[in-house]
Protein backbone atom coordinates (compact mmCIF):
# COMPACT_ATOMS: atom_id res chain seq x y z
CA UNK A 1 0.00 0.00 0.00
CA UNK A 2 1.04 3.40 -0.64
CA UNK A 3 -0.22 6.13 1.02
CA UNK A 4 0.57 10.30 -0.10
CA UNK A 5 -0.54 13.06 2.66
CA UNK A 6 -0.88 16.34 0.37
CA UNK A 7 -1.65 19.62 1.57
CA UNK A 8 -3.17 22.26 -1.06
CA UNK A 9 -1.95 19.61 -3.58
CA UNK A 10 1.49 19.11 -2.11
CA UNK A 11 2.68 16.19 -0.99
CA UNK A 12 4.01 16.56 2.23
CA UNK A 13 4.91 12.23 2.76
CA UNK A 14 4.76 9.30 1.04
CA UNK A 15 4.22 6.36 3.32
CA UNK A 16 5.06 3.00 1.60
CA UNK A 17 3.50 -0.09 3.73
CA UNK A 18 4.70 -3.77 3.11
CA UNK A 19 2.75 -6.13 5.12
CA UNK A 20 4.15 -8.77 6.64
CA UNK A 21 3.04 -11.99 4.62
CA UNK A 22 2.51 -14.05 7.77
CA UNK A 23 0.00 -11.79 9.63
CA UNK A 24 -3.48 -12.14 8.71
CA UNK A 25 -4.84 -8.79 6.58
CA UNK A 26 -8.44 -8.00 6.80
CA UNK A 27 -8.80 -4.49 5.52
CA UNK A 28 -6.33 -1.68 5.37
CA UNK A 29 -7.30 1.59 6.28
CA UNK A 30 -5.63 5.08 7.45
CA UNK A 31 -6.74 8.49 7.99
CA UNK A 32 -5.59 11.99 8.98
CA UNK A 33 -5.82 12.46 12.97
CA UNK A 34 -4.66 15.55 14.85
CA UNK A 35 -0.72 15.99 13.27
CA UNK A 36 -0.69 12.13 12.52
CA UNK A 37 -1.54 9.14 9.62
CA UNK A 38 -3.13 6.46 11.26
CA UNK A 39 -2.80 3.29 9.19
CA UNK A 40 -4.48 0.41 10.04
CA UNK A 41 -3.48 -2.96 8.78
CA UNK A 42 -2.41 -6.68 9.08
CA UNK A 43 -2.35 -6.71 13.18
CA UNK A 44 -0.88 -3.34 14.02
CA UNK A 45 -2.35 0.25 14.25
CA UNK A 46 0.56 2.50 12.87
CA UNK A 47 0.94 6.45 13.78
CA UNK A 48 3.26 8.32 11.88
CA UNK A 49 3.89 11.95 12.50
CA UNK A 50 3.16 14.23 10.08
CA UNK A 51 5.79 16.98 11.75
CA UNK A 52 9.06 14.98 12.57
CA UNK A 53 7.78 11.65 10.70
CA UNK A 54 8.28 9.66 14.05
CA UNK A 55 6.42 6.18 13.89
CA UNK A 56 4.50 4.44 16.75
CA UNK A 57 2.97 1.14 16.50
CA UNK A 58 0.93 -0.68 18.57
CA UNK A 59 0.31 -4.54 17.92
CA UNK A 60 -3.32 -5.54 18.08
CA UNK A 61 -2.42 -8.83 20.12
CA UNK A 62 -1.12 -12.22 19.14
CA UNK A 63 -4.30 -14.31 19.25
CA UNK A 64 -6.58 -15.25 16.50
CA UNK A 65 -9.10 -12.63 15.64
CA UNK A 66 -6.49 -9.88 16.59
CA UNK A 67 -6.26 -8.54 12.88
CA UNK A 68 -7.16 -4.68 12.08
CA UNK A 69 -11.20 -3.92 11.60
CA UNK A 70 -11.14 -0.34 12.19
CA UNK A 71 -10.75 3.14 12.94
CA UNK A 72 -13.23 5.34 15.25
CA UNK A 73 -11.56 8.71 15.39
CA UNK A 74 -12.77 11.00 17.74
CA UNK A 75 -11.23 14.69 18.99
CA UNK A 76 -9.80 13.40 22.00
CA UNK A 77 -9.24 10.06 21.61
CA UNK A 78 -8.93 7.39 18.74
CA UNK A 79 -10.61 3.45 19.09
CA UNK A 80 -9.73 0.81 17.10
CA UNK A 81 -11.50 -2.32 16.58
CA UNK A 82 -9.73 -5.75 15.98
CA UNK A 83 -11.48 -8.97 14.98
CA UNK A 84 -12.11 -9.35 19.15
CA UNK A 85 -11.21 -6.35 20.89
CA UNK A 86 -10.94 -2.46 21.31
CA UNK A 87 -8.17 -0.06 22.20
CA UNK A 88 -8.33 3.36 22.93
CA UNK A 89 -5.37 5.77 21.85
CA UNK A 90 -4.36 9.00 23.22
CA UNK A 91 -3.44 12.13 21.14
CA UNK A 92 0.10 11.30 21.78
CA UNK A 93 0.18 8.08 20.93
CA UNK A 94 -0.24 6.03 24.10
CA UNK A 95 -2.34 3.22 24.43
CA UNK A 96 -4.65 4.16 27.15
CA UNK A 97 -6.47 0.47 27.36
CA UNK A 98 -6.77 -2.70 25.52
CA UNK A 99 -10.46 -4.33 26.35
CA UNK A 100 -10.72 -7.64 26.93
CA UNK A 101 -11.75 -10.04 23.95
CA UNK A 102 -15.59 -8.72 22.93
CA UNK A 103 -15.69 -10.59 20.06
CA UNK A 104 -13.57 -14.17 18.31
CA UNK A 105 -14.20 -12.93 14.92
CA UNK A 106 -15.26 -9.61 14.31
CA UNK A 107 -16.07 -6.60 16.64
CA UNK A 108 -18.24 -3.66 15.23
CA UNK A 109 -18.12 -0.47 17.13
CA UNK A 110 -21.56 0.92 16.89
CA UNK A 111 -21.88 4.09 19.37
CA UNK A 112 -18.19 5.51 20.73
CA UNK A 113 -19.09 8.87 21.87
CA UNK A 114 -20.35 8.85 24.86
CA UNK A 115 -19.04 7.43 28.04
CA UNK A 116 -20.03 3.88 27.29
CA UNK A 117 -19.46 2.76 23.85
CA UNK A 118 -21.39 -0.17 22.17
CA UNK A 119 -21.08 -2.76 19.65
CA UNK A 120 -21.73 -6.50 18.88
CA UNK A 121 -19.05 -9.01 18.67
CA UNK A 122 -19.10 -12.42 16.86
CA UNK A 123 -18.76 -15.60 19.28
CA UNK A 124 -20.17 -18.40 16.45
CA UNK A 125 -18.88 -17.54 12.87
CA UNK A 126 -21.15 -16.82 10.69
CA UNK A 127 -23.18 -15.22 13.15
CA UNK A 128 -23.81 -15.60 16.81
CA UNK A 129 -23.60 -11.93 17.29
CA UNK A 130 -23.15 -10.86 20.96
CA UNK A 131 -24.14 -6.92 22.03
CA UNK A 132 -21.13 -5.48 24.22
CA UNK A 133 -20.65 -2.29 26.39
CA UNK A 134 -17.30 -0.55 27.51
CA UNK A 135 -16.12 1.88 29.84
CA UNK A 136 -14.79 4.38 27.43
CA UNK A 137 -12.67 5.16 31.05
CA UNK A 138 -11.32 1.82 32.29
CA UNK A 139 -12.22 0.04 28.94
CA UNK A 140 -13.86 -2.63 31.52
CA UNK A 141 -16.54 -4.16 29.01
CA UNK A 142 -20.13 -6.13 30.14
CA UNK A 143 -22.37 -8.53 27.95
CA UNK A 144 -26.05 -6.63 27.08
Amino acid sequence: MCVVVRKGGEALMRIDYHGDQNEYSFVDEWIEWRGLVVLGAGENVHLISLVDHSLVTHRLGEDFGNYFAALHPLADRLYVTSGAQVFRIDPARNLVWASDPVGLDGVILSDCEGPILRGDGEWGPPGGWKPFAISADTGFHWFS
